[in-house]
């Protein structure tokens, strides 16, 4: 069996007071500074039900390139030669010129504004 470190701040330890039913998620560093968490309701310790780790959602297309910052795309743009259609990196734009070669026919084109 083998184990991963997993960032504390990504990590919840849900625990429930039985007697009514009110949950409360902490992470593990709370214990240190806390104890137990107990309910707000009776003033009884908790118990502990599960952990969960905080995952991050998957998103696809031009809104992961943005999350990642990788690049930010501006367009769809049209060759006036071919009728290609492609985006751009504006940060490609805005550091060295607005005349690129389209990558289906090779002329070079100017990007409107």
């Amino acid at each position: 069996m083998s184990r991963k470190t997993i960032s504390d701040n990504k990590i919840y330890h849900i625990w429930k007071c039985l007697e009514t039913g009110e949950e409360t998620a902490v992470p593990p560093t709370f214990y240190a500074d806390a104890g137990t968490p107990v309910s707000s309701e009776t003033g009884d310790d908790m118990e502990y039900i599960r952990t969960e780790i905080e995952e991050e959602e998957e998103e696809t297309g031009i809104a992961a390139l943005k999350d990642k910052n990788l690049t930010e795309v501006e367009g769809p743009y049209e060759c006036p030669h071919c009728g290609g259609h492609f985006s751009v990196d504006t940060t490609f734009l805005d550091q060295v010129q607005e005349d690129i070669s389209c990558m289906y026919c090779k002329k070079n084109i100017k990007i409107p504004d």
